[in-house]
């Protein structure tokens, strides 16, 4: 077999610019798995890319995002969160104190099992909130879900989580960090760098010594005006110990500094290939912390995932994409990211 490569999709070229170390993360995860998960993860993997190049349609979402809640423990200037005011009536599924809950987290995963879903990540407002969190990662591992990630800002990262996460095992862990100095992270994110710092560390450390592969770390970075200064001292800092380093372009939630651009080029894969269901059961055609009303394709607790994605609303979408039309909250993502033009 020849060795799987991890490339950021051709719809993020953009706006992501990413530093590995070692082998392919993608190839790590692929040898560290059980060797009768190994084919059903080649398999998606090969998938991803075609869906990512092609935009292929799919019987059935190849990664689904599950916000499976709304509360957060920081306020970081460059979330929705930062400008509450201005998104709470737009978007309301992420405010509120939502939680999906244990029981409704199963029920889809049950569907997306029997589906051959290889692809979950786990979002919201702060993941490791969730009480169950680790019960839900066992669950979907047992569920034969091969490549199951955690996103989160670390601050609760204990070490008897760390055990447990390596012990399940999660297969991916992204820590947003995004500032290299006490200064800078108070100033963006409102939190204890040193703790999160310290958190990071001890999981790296602890993988190492318990001779584990998984989970693959990443640390990402937001390309601020307020942490450029420490851009090169982050990457440096971390590429030699993380397994994946990503830096992202600004996302611009402050709706009075977007500014709308003509002729823009959208190139967008994720509806081809992914969904997010938000903890109240909305299900949207994309990521992105814009999601609105307009975007939503129908409720996961109604009706199933598959006839949700196989609906006339969701092909609608998706041809309209093709088209080149596009809904303001498309248009107002893409307007919002800073670098693309």
């Amino acid at each position: 077999m020849s060795e799987l490569q991890d490339r950021v999709e051709a719809s993020n070229k953009d706006r992501i610019r990413r530093f590995e170390k070692g082998k392919s993360v993608i190839q790590t995860i692929h040898d560290a798995l059980p060797l009768e998960e190994r084919g059903a993860f080649s398999e998606y993997r090969e998938r991803w890319q075609a869906t990512d190049r092609e935009r292929l349609d799919q019987p059935f979402p190849l990664n689904v995002y599950l916000d499976i809640n709304t509360a957060c423990n920081l306020k970081c200037i460059f979330c929705t969160r930062g400008h509450a005011e201005q998104w709470r009536e737009v978007a309301p599924a992420y405010f509120g104190n939502q939680r999906m809950g244990y029981q409704r987290f199963q029920s889809i995963i049950d569907e997306c099992a029997d589906h051959g879903l290889q692809g979950l990540w786990f979002g919201g407002g702060e993941t490791l909130l969730e009480k169950e969190i680790e019960k839900m990662v066992a669950y979907a591992r047992g569920k034969g879900i091969t490549d199951v990630t955690i996103v989160t800002n670390g601050h609760l990262l204990s070490q008897e989580r760390i055990l447990r996460l390596i012990e399940i095992p999660l297969t991916r862990i992204s820590i947003s960090l995004d500032a290299f100095t006490e200064e800078t992270y108070e100033r963006l994110r409102g939190g204890d760098y040193h703790k999160v710092k310290g958190n990071v560390e001890r999981l790296l450390a602890m993988r190492e010594d318990l001779g584990a592969a998984l989970p693959i770390v990443r640390v990402s970075f937001v390309e601020h005006p307020e942490n450029l200064h420490e851009l090169h001292d982050f990457v440096a800092y971390w590429q030699e110990r993380v397994d994946v380093v990503d830096l992202q372009k600004l996302q611009q939630f402050d709706r009075t500094k977007i500014v709308q651009r003509e002729n823009r080029v959208i190139r967008c894969t994720f509806p081809w290939r992914s969904v997010m269901i938000m903890s109240n059961g909305d299900v949207m055609p994309c990521c992105s912390l814009m999601v609105t009303s307009e975007n939503t394709m129908g409720n996961v607790y109604d009706r199933p995932l598959k006839e949700i994605w196989d609906s006339e609303r969701f092909k609608e979408f998706r041809l309209n994409m093709k088209n080149g039309v596009y809904t303001e909250t498309c248009k107002t993502c893409y307007d919002s990211i800073e670098g693309i033009r």
